[in-house]
């Protein structure tokens, strides 16, 4: 008994040290990130001043939500040059039909609540010249810069999540104390942006915006620079925080707006919890739209989840009124 009492006492004592070793770790772990974060470098873009855009809030919505759906077709190219509509005729980019877990209320066939997205784009920024575009195959990065000459604007758009490349920048976004390589990616477009003639002669205004990771990009490029941002299901929580942790120290302003979309009817949805968990501190330091859909629609992170549809018949999509949006307002910090 006695030396089954001692192998016990020792087997616990074997096991306090490895809990006690494993908590080190974990702690030394943490500091070194914390170190590495302290330590980390992003460009240097403030001394750049913007002139506002003039857009309503309407436009900045539909803008966003064309672009970032666009961009997702403009990555499976290389060396695109004309106006949106050009791009959309010339090349199919499998984004012509979009129905994004569209539900019928009175039908079950679901190729009928197929609507031409294609025609969505063309109508708000069909006229927009694409000015630049990078491409990263090693890290999946894809971004585009689009100029609205009418409005002299230059709208920069950022790709959310297609591959498991882009899954890992996820990842890394939330986990990796420094930039991750599409993160400099995204700089790096915005820089190239900064030279062209149209901001160094002709003063164009710039938005940055992008869906899901795209958004991300956009807010976190934002935060850098100045410049305004609007995203659509945008990450930017985790892009605020991991600015934040970088430079030490919080802007004056957030000039970010994020449109974020829940399931119908509070039914439990997958990609909203993750985008409610992942997405947090966007509540509370940026602006959020948060629209609770319609009847129609199920998926709660699609880039054109935010609109809704006057009828059954699946006729235009539209933004839903603002009565419908809970609006969490930026705060100063």
């Amino acid at each position: 008994m006695i030396g089954t009492d001692k192998q016990m006492i020792h087997r616990k004592k074997k096991r306090m040290r490895r809990i006690v070793v494993a908590v080190a770790v974990i702690l030394l772990g943490a500091c070194i990130w914390k170190l590495a974060r302290v330590n980390a470098i992003v460009p240097k873009l403030t001394d750049w001043e913007f002139s506002k855009a003039s857009y309503s809030q309407t436009e900045r919505v539909r803008n966003t939500i064309a672009l970032s759906y666009l961009v997702y077709g403009c990555e499976n190219y290389d060396h695109l040059s004309g106006t949106v509509s050009e791009l959309l005729d010339e090349y199919e980019m499998g984004i012509i039909k979009e129905n994004f877990s569209i539900i019928r209320a009175t039908k079950a066939d679901p190729a009928s609540a197929v609507f031409d997205s294609a025609a969505f784009i063309k109508k708000y920024v069909g006229d927009f010249r694409l000015l630049v575009a990078l491409k990263d195959s090693k890290s999946s990065f894809y971004g585009a810069a689009f100029c609205d000459d009418a409005k002299k604007c230059i709208w920069v758009t950022y790709c959310g999540s297609v591959s498991f490349q882009d899954t890992i920048a996820c990842v890394g976004l939330a986990a990796a104390p420094g930039l991750t390589r599409q993160e400099k990616k995204a700089f790096e477009l915005f820089e190239q942006v900064l030279m062209s003639d149209e901001v160094q002669k002709e003063a164009y205004s710039v938005i940055l915006t992008g869906h899901s990771l795209g958004g991300a990009h956009a807010a976190m490029v934002s935060m850098v620079s100045g410049c305004e941002a609007v995203t659509v299901n945008g990450a930017d929580g985790l892009a605020v925080d991991k600015i934040n942790g970088i430079l030490g120290e919080e802007p004056d302003e957030y000039l970010i707006t994020n449109y974020l979309t829940s399931p119908k009817n509070g039914k439990f949805s997958y990609l909203d919890f993750v985008q409610r968990l992942m997405f947090l501190g966007s509540y509370k330091k940026v602006d959020c739209h948060i629209y609770t859909q319609n009847s129609y629609t199920t998926d709660a992170h699609s880039v054109f989840s935010y609109l809704t549809f006057l009828n059954d018949d699946f006729g235009e999509p539209m933004l839903p009124d603002e009565s419908a949006c809970q609006i969490h307002e930026k705060k100063k910090y």
